[in-house]
């Protein structure tokens, strides 16, 4: 069932004067409800049903559609056409140079200064025993610094107790692409995320110099505080005083899954997460090649509020952004994300939430 309601009015990024929509994805055998609206294709919230009959909120979100036009996190929204970072703003495609508008520090983030977080899509509902919901748009060529008119699309869907995101893209010229959602998750309900125990089969990571640009090392996790392929609390990498994860003040690396990266895979379970009481665990398919593990390294800074009326607060959530490799338009020997014309980009993750 999708039930589908005002959001609010936009105000902002060149939106003014236009309707939001948001849309509940329910299913009478699921115990997961997904909560989503028009604006940056976003996941405003995921309920869990639990076994005792409560229900909880297992990612972060904010209280209106103006606090999520002002709010600098990204929470929930579809972030591209390049989902991490550029190094300097900039990269070079069939000998020409592109610029892209640098907003964070000397380098681009998500998509730079009006990225697809900040879009309101034209919304396709799909009402059955898997709801679904299909945001797209088209980034005109040049948006961004970007080459090529995009044609583009996310679909979630209800799917047993978890949520599919499917994207899809097309290209008239070649283009970099790699698109990913920045939804954060907090198992508890709310608190830090320190106790929460991270598993995942990655075996190694990407050092980052001090502007979180991968230096193009490609590390083992062995021997690392980001070995995580046991299950260890998100604390004990962060307060492991590693030099790389001081140098990032928290996770904010990405992570290699096994396997041969450059070539396309299928959706495989790569990662799960358990809430510090055990109740709740998030399991993560996805046939991207690696993971974003971000420890909300940032949130809190604007004081911004949260969905239950408190404030945001520092590594109060955490996101695991699937992925190709970042600055991988000016690091060729890692992932191609590359789109020709005629090709279709696709990528496929799941969050799947199991109980007690």
């Amino acid at each position: 069932m999708i039930e589908k309601e005002l959001y609010g009015i936009a105000s902002l990024h060149g939106n003014k004067g236009r309707k939001v929509s948001k849309y509940t994805l329910s299913s009478e055998g699921s115990s997961v409800t997904a909560v989503l609206c028009d604006y940056g294709a976003r996941i405003l919230d995921i309920r869990v049903r639990m076994p005792d009959g409560s229900v909880r909120s297992a990612v972060l979100g904010h209280p209106s559609l103006g606090v999520y036009e002002r709010a600098p996190g990204y929470l929930g929204a579809l972030v591209g056409r390049t989902g991490n970072r550029t190094a300097g703003g900039r990269f070079s495609l069939d000998g020409k140079e592109y610029t892209l508008f640098r907003n964070d520090g000397n380098n681009s983030l998500h998509g730079g200064e009006r990225g697809f977080d900040k879009k309101i899509y034209k919304a396709r509902i799909r009402d059955s025993a898997e709801p679904s919901v299909t945001f797209s748009a088209v980034s005109p060529d040049g948006e961004e610094g970007y080459p090529g008119e995009l044609r583009y699309s996310l679909k979630y869907t209800l799917c047993g107790n978890g949520l599919l995101l499917t994207y899809t893209a097309e290209s008239d010229a070649r283009t970099v692409i790699n698109l990913t959602n920045h939804v954060y998750f907090n198992l508890a309900g709310g608190g830090h995320i320190g106790k929460h125990l991270l598993c995942t089969d990655a075996d190694r990571y990407l050092p980052t110099d001090r502007e979180l640009i991968p230096t193009g090392e490609l590390k083992p996790v062995a021997g690392t505080a980001f070995d995580f392929r046991k299950p260890r609390r998100f604390s004990s990498a962060l307060r492991s005083g590693d030099p790389d994860i001081a140098t990032a003040g928290g996770l904010d690396h990405c992570f290699v899954f096994p396997g041969d990266y450059t070539k396309a895979r299928r959706m495989k379970r790569h990662i799960s997460v358990v809430s510090p009481e055990g109740d709740l665990t998030l399991n993560v398919s996805t046939d991207r090649p690696g993971v974003q593990i971000y420890s909300g390294n940032f949130l809190g800074g604007r004081r911004f509020r949260l969905r239950d009326g408190s404030p945001e607060k520092r590594r109060g959530g955490f996101c695991l952004e699937t992925e190709a490799f970042p600055d991988s338009a000016n690091r060729r020997e890692f992932t191609d994300i590359v789109l020709e014309p005629g090709r279709t980009y696709r990528s496929r993750t799941l969050y799947a939430f199991v109980t007690g």
